[in-house]
């Protein structure tokens, strides 16, 4: 019943939350409702059950932060059904029912399921009337606060300025003043290393280090040991050849695209079109390719002439397009067939049947696999008793089960450059006295399912504080590069002024670049904002800061406008729109938080 509930997961969320929406802005009321331990708060008289929350709680984290804004959505919501059924506003028998039977995951072949209505309420733990009654306190909600976002709008005019704002792009050149041209006139004291070393002991305390010799010994590698007859894989693929050798064909289509829920008039226009190219393709069959680039809007094919590749069945077309394939003659086109994507054109190019030689390695592979997946835990218990009879080394295990003996370098506790060695049970296993100071080999560890580490050290480094000496070399290359990188700075800094005040600077700039508002991540931000903010009508024009490796210039060139067409201002209409929307929103529900009394009950947040 899980499967059912997480392969329907979006529409179930859809239909379980049509506006569980968190608005973060909401307030909490005072913390004194009754004491009934299951109720966590109330909202204009509406009891909010323990039961509740934890529903909300599912796949969040237990904390007290969560629970907060778990309990936020609740209220909210429970405010806007108090309010809907304040102001007379009810969903009938008949609205929930047609609700309920237009959700998809909810029918077969276009049509309600009652089977899959209980799956429903099976894998959402819930009777038919709870969840008739979470669907229709949802639809009061939508319907409720649906006017007012519906009604959100934003004009042309404030369209057109924040597009201009936001689509401007201004072209630039870039010089960068780096450090290392500065190397040659850093200057350090004498002592410069021994003042950072004694104002910085922790920087070099040095962990417990050990350097190990390992070896893995893994099932794949005695799968790989294994030798599998030609009787056994013959055998198994006679067993098996219905699941081997099955049927796969290759297909290409043209699709012309229109949404299901389109209206009928839109439909039938797409479906001319479908028809009249359907002909096309019939009269001339070798021009199937050409037009799929031309006129298919499936862009995963389109550009392959319609090409979709080898297909079994159940490979993951959906039904009416699998059951119109597998029932053609290889070089037959077909069409319409829909779908819910819209009207496809096929064209069937061939058809296979896997034989042994084509499932061959897939079946010695699996073979293989199944004799050590058998064999590994006696194995597995023969390597644990070489480690331990013969503990001084680990060449006796490495021989017997022929396995490559390795090296690390240094490694602490939770820190090792080897992706195997990277694990805490390694180093639970590595850092004990009996491997440590006896020189014992370690216990066999499993560092991934099927796959054990073993590992006997080969020097040790006991916790402390590194010399002077061994890092001075590390200290002084690091002052001078935070040297080298003020003196860049500074002179980055001096150019800048010097052409911002409209004298010559020579500078080596690299190739034009186009930057928009939305370069954040290539430019710093604050950077960014400088050169947006330069004049366009006054260029050319400077901007620069520091960066990781030096100072970098940039040269204001040409201001670029945005495209201020309708087409190009709709998104960003709609985008503002969204943001109104959501702001009268919030303002919707601050004024209903104070016109319902909402309380919380002491301690509802604390986990249980």
């Amino acid at each position: 019943m899980f499967a059912f509930a997480e392969k329907y997961k979006t529409p179930l969320q859809v239909m379980l939350g049509v506006i569980a929406l968190s608005f973060v802005g909401l307030g909490v009321g005072s913390y004194n409702v009754s004491e009934d331990p299951n109720v966590v708060a109330e909202v204009g008289g509406q009891k909010v059950s323990r039961q509740e929350l934890a529903g909300m709680m599912q796949n969040l984290p237990s904390t007290p932060e969560a629970r907060a804004e778990a309990l936020k959505t609740l209220i909210s919501q429970r405010l806007q059904i108090v309010h809907a059924q304040k102001e007379g506003m009810a969903i009938s028998d008949a609205e929930l029912a047609h609700f309920l039977a237009s959700q998809p995951a909810l029918q077969e072949n276009g049509q309600f399921s009652k089977a899959r209505y209980e799956q429903l309420l099976k894998a959402q733990g819930m009777s038919a009337e709870a969840l008739e009654a979470k669907v229709r306190h949802d639809l009061l909600t939508r319907q409720l606060v649906g006017s007012l976002l519906d009604s959100a709008f934003v004009s042309q005019t404030a369209a057109a300025k924040v597009a201009a704002l936001l689509g401007e792009q201004r072209e630039v050149l870039a010089a960068t003043i780096a450090p290392a041209q500065f190397r040659e006139k850093v200057k350090l004291g004498a002592d410069a290393a021994k003042q950072y070393y004694d104002a910085h002991l922790a920087e070099f305390k040095q962990p417990e280090q050990v350097r190990v010799k390992y070896v893995v010994l893994s099932q794949q590698a005695i799968a790989d040991q294994q030798v599998v007859s030609e009787d056994e894989l013959h055998k198994y693929f006679d067993e098996h050849k219905a699941n081997l050798g099955g049927e796969e064909r290759k297909v290409a289509h043209i699709l012309l695209s229109v949404a299901a829920d389109a209206p009928a008039a839109e439909k039938e226009k797409v479906k001319a079109k479908a028809e009249a190219l359907l002909k096309e393709v019939q009269a001339t069959p070798g021009k199937f390719a050409e037009l799929a680039r031309q006129q298919s809007q499936d862009p995963g094919s389109a550009a392959k002439g319609g090409d979709l590749g080898y297909y079994a069945k159940g490979g993951g077309f959906v039904k009416p397009f699998e059951d119109a394939v597998f029932a053609m003659n290889k070089g037959e086109i077909k069409g319409l067939v829909e779908t819910q994507f819209g009207y496809h054109i096929l064209k069937l190019e061939d058809v296979k049947t896997k034989g042994f030689d084509d499932v061959r390695p897939q079946i010695e592979a699996l073979l293989k696999g199944q004799k050590a997946s058998q064999q590994f835990q006696g194995v597995a218990d023969k390597f644990n008793d070489v480690l331990y009879n013969q503990p001084d080394s680990l060449e006796a295990a490495a021989g017997q089960f022929k396995l490559e003996v390795k090296e690390s370098g240094w490694l602490a506790r939770g820190q090792a450059a080897e992706p195997e060695l990277n694990n805490p049970k390694v180093f639970d296993a590595v850092f004990t006295d009996d491997v440590v100071k006896k020189k014992h080999n370690s216990e066999a560890v499993e560092i991934a399912p099927g796959k054990l580490l073993a590992a006997h050290v080969l020097d040790y480094r006991a916790a402390g504080q590194r010399p002077l000496a061994e890092v001075q070399d590390q200290i002084i290359a690091k002052l001078a590069a935070a040297q080298a990188q003020e003196l860049a700075i500074a002179d980055g800094k001096a150019k800048l002024a010097d052409l911002v005040a409209g004298k010559p600077v020579e500078l080596a700039w690299g190739g034009a670049q186009t930057l928009s508002r939305q370069a954040a991540g290539t430019v710093d931000p604050a950077v960014l904002r400088d050169i947006f903010k330069a004049d366009g009508a006054k260029l050319p024009m400077y901007a620069g800061g520091a960066i990781a490796n030096g100072f970098v210039i940039y040269k204001i060139t040409k201001a670029v406008p945005v495209d201020g067409s309708v087409d190009k201002l709709k998104p960003i209409a709609a985008g503002l729109a969204g943001l109104d929307a959501k702001a009268q929103g919030l303002a919707y529900l601050k004024g209903l938080e104070s016109r319902y009394k909402v309380e919380i009950r002491k301690g509802a947040l604390e986990r249980e």
